[in-house]
């Protein structure tokens, strides 16, 4: 039986207010259309991302640890 190798360990991505700004002037400064739109996108990739067997990546604001 072969041996599996564990899986690489993920980076959080990183969210800055400057991509969630870029998102908004993406959707014509409509951030109701914004968010729509990377709903949609997600629904997208929920799939290819299942076919693939990928796991969930970490996101964050980039603000640091909560409470800090």
């Amino acid at each position: 039986m072969p041996s599996e190798q564990p899986p690489a360990e993920q980076q959080p991505i990183v969210i800055t207010d400057v991509d969630v700004d870029e998102a908004i002037a993406a959707c014509g400064g409509d951030a109701r259309e914004a968010i729509r739109t990377l709903l949609i996108a997600g629904q997208f990739m929920r799939p290819i991302s299942r076919k693939q067997g990928k796991k969930r990546v970490g996101v964050t604001s980039g603000l640091g640890p909560r409470g800090s």
